[in-house]
């Protein structure tokens, strides 16, 4: 994939959202794996200002994926989700406007549908058995799927149609052409995903509650509008008391230096923040030198990434696994794993994990693999 590649997946994820200028040249220098500074020299800004330009780009893909994003792994996050795009069904084409309607209602939510339901929802000019007709049709071609209680979306369509919801949504609210909204519901199985999108876009809760009541103003007329930017202020607002601050921070900070156990704290971009002194002791060495390992160089492959999903269906895990105690030993850990949120210089969420350690067992690695040491040389090329 090259940089024009990169670009055209980017302007698909992040549609309606379009990149400005400057967003596009950090990105094509990004891709070509340049340094901020480097770009900042290149393009005649300031460092600091590409750095923030950059942390922003990333953090709007990652709400539109729902998945950490940075500078360093941009590139893995684009390949896979093209290759997921390719492997998806082809674009629906010759569909009949009612069956495209039957697409978004299904699309909607996350339960099956009967007729019945679909008729008094949104097809009041259509009779039961015409919609049980064209829903049976749309079943043999693989569109849909029949189920005890009615019908669902076919499982190969149901995310494609579900973002193109949501970018519906999206446009119509920024836009103020208010069609969409005045059509459809917003329900549980699209509003977080808008949500996360507009939290994006706007940077912050606050402006956002602020444009939506706004909206609601406009939509007094249409129940169905009103109510869906009640659901989304409300989501806004659970998530806006729910942000860490500065105090959640310490308190977590706070829970290592009182532990009994050694215990460390780590983000995905697999930087060891902070360790308390037992820790230090185990691994048998310094902080300092702990705060400076790239941590994925000490994981076996995916192991981290397994971690990382199983977190997220689950705050706590305990997890026995094999990885590397320093660059000469291999061990057993048997440790315990917190799914928390930490603050970032903008006072964004920035999702992290606690580790604290139960056993660690020296043992024999596997042959041929690859020591922390190796896995820096070939990372680096020195």
């Amino acid at each position: 994939m090259n940089v024009d590649d990169a670009l055209l997946v980017l302007d698909r994820i992040l549609a309606p959202y379009c990149l400005n200028n400057v967003q596009e040249q950090v990105f094509r220098h990004v891709w070509e794996e340049r340094s901020y500074t480097e770009i900042a020299q290149l393009i005649g800004y300031d460092s600091s200002y590409i750095r923030d330009v950059g942390y922003r780009l990333w953090r709007k893909v990652a709400l539109a994926l729902g998945e950490r994003v940075s500078k360093s792994n941009i590139r893995v996050v684009l390949r896979r989700h093209t290759h997921s795009l390719e492997q998806s069904p082809k674009p629906l084409t010759e569909l009949t406007t009612t069956e495209r309607e039957l697409m978004n209602w299904l699309a909607l939510f996350p339960q099956s549908l009967t007729a019945r339901e679909l008729q008094q929802r949104a097809f009041p000019q259509l009779s039961v058995s015409q919609i049980l007709e064209l829903l049976t049709a749309m079943h043999w071609r693989g569109l849909v799927s029949k189920q005890s209680q009615g019908f669902a979306l076919h499982p190969d369509y149901i995310d494609s149609q579900r973002l193109s919801l949501v970018q519906r949504f999206e446009l119509s609210l920024y836009s103020k052409d208010l069609e969409v909204i005045t059509l459809y519901p917003l329900t549980e199985t699209i509003a977080p995903i808008l949500k996360n999108r507009l939290l994006g876009h706007f940077g912050s809760p606050e402006p956002l509650i602020d444009y939506l009541r706004h909206l609601q103003k406009l939509t007094q007329p249409w129940a169905i509008a009103t109510n869906s930017l009640h659901l989304l202020i409300q989501l806004i607002q659970q998530q806006k008391g729910a942000l860490p601050t500065e105090s959640s921070d310490l308190k977590i900070l706070q829970r290592l230096i009182e532990s009994e156990r050694a215990g460390g704290l780590a983000t995905w971009d697999h930087q060891l923040l902070w360790s308390n002194n037992l820790l230090c002791q185990k691994m048998g060495t310094t902080k300092q030198s702990l705060r400076q390992r790239h941590l994925a160089d000490y994981w076996l492959a995916d192991e981290l990434e397994s971690l990382r999903q199983d977190l997220q269906q689950r705050t706590r895990i305990r997890k026995q696994y094999h990885g590397w105690l320093d660059d000469g030993t291999f061990a057993f850990f048997d440790a315990e794993f917190e799914a928390v949120f930490l603050t970032d210089i903008d006072y964004q969420p920035i999702p992290a994990r606690l580790v604290f350690i139960n056993e660690i067992q020296s043992c024999q690695p596997p042959a041929n693999l690859l020591s922390p040491q190796q896995r820096r040389l070939e990372r680096f090329g020195t």
